[in-house]
Formats: C-alpha cells, structure tokens, sequence
C-alpha cells in the first residue's frame, strides 16, 4: 500500500516508504526479501520507462563480466553431467563451470568425489572447476575435503556447510 500510487522516478521515497512500514513488524527475513522484491521491480519498472538497459540505468563498474556454467546437478548422471560440463567449455567456450556435490547432506562422499573427477577428465586442465556443497557436509567433512578439491583444481568451494554456520564457514 505505501508504494501504489507513489511517483515510479523516485524508488528511493518508495524504499525508505516500505521500511518505516514495517519497522514494528520485524526487518530481516521473508519481510526484507518482499521489499527487495519490490525495490527490484521499481528499478526494472523505471528502466522500461526510459526505454534504458537496467545496466545503463544504474550504472556499470565493467562492460563485461565473467561467466560460467552452473549446472552438474547431484541427480544428473554421469553422462549427463559429462554432456553439459563438455558443451560449456569446448563448445561455447566457457572457461569455467560449476558442479553441484555434497548429494543427500554428505551421505554420498563417495559419489561426489567421482564426480568431481569426472568433472575434471571432461572439462580438461584448462577450464576452471568450482563446486558448489550447499551446505550439505559438516565441518570436519568439508575440511577433510578440501585437498582431495585441491588436487582436481577445484578453485571454488561454495557453501561447504549451512550458511547459517558462521563458524563452520569461518
């Protein structure tokens, strides 16, 4: 209620609305996520009425970015996995991919170890690897982990254990 009617040029005024609206309710969580998704909007609404990209609108550090393929999910078979990983690196030419590892909390080391492996044998030296765990493997687990990545030239470790975990992470 406090953004419909407000002028679409000034989101700022229409943030700064929706945070004094719900600041007895509680700020953090599913509430910042819904004014985020409405601030979000109000961009993407302002740049469709200036006929202007998001980037241009906004402004932008770099013309380009890097970019990889994330995909390789833990229900994906070995030759699924194989296809997407092989078509991103020698077929468009991305320099790196992203595989999904740390299948049922953890409890299938074993497979994810394979498929890194994997992952690394299709993909060749080249091209970087990152995993990400989702915070599927408990503290010890993750460490015990990392050289076995280390040693397949995996150069990101995602979310080894739960986010909410800020000393595991640590």
């Amino acid at each position: 209620g406090v953004v419909t009617g407000r002028c679409a040029w000034d989101i700022p005024a229409a943030h700064e609305a929706m945070n004094r609206a719900v600041r007895n309710e509680g700020r953090p969580g599913l509430v910042a996520g819904a004014i985020s998704a409405v601030d979000i909007a109000l961009w993407d609404l302002k740049a469709r009425l200036l006929d202007l990209p998001l980037t241009r609108l906004l402004g932008a550090v770099r013309h380009e970015v890097p970019v990889y393929g994330s995909g390789g999910f833990t229900t994906y078979g070995a030759e699924r996995q194989d296809a997407q990983l092989r078509e991103w690196v020698h077929g468009l030419g991305m320099p790196r991919v992203k595989i999904k590892i740390g299948e049922s909390w953890g409890t299938r080391e074993r497979r994810d170890r394979e498929r890194v492996a994997q992952a690394r044998r299709g993909i060749g030296a080249e091209a970087e690897l990152y995993v990400d765990a989702n915070g599927g493997y408990t503290r010890k687990q993750a460490v015990r982990l990392g050289p076995f990545l280390a040693d397949h030239g995996v150069t990101w470790f995602e979310e080894p254990v739960s986010s909410d975990d800020l000393t595991g992470l640590a």
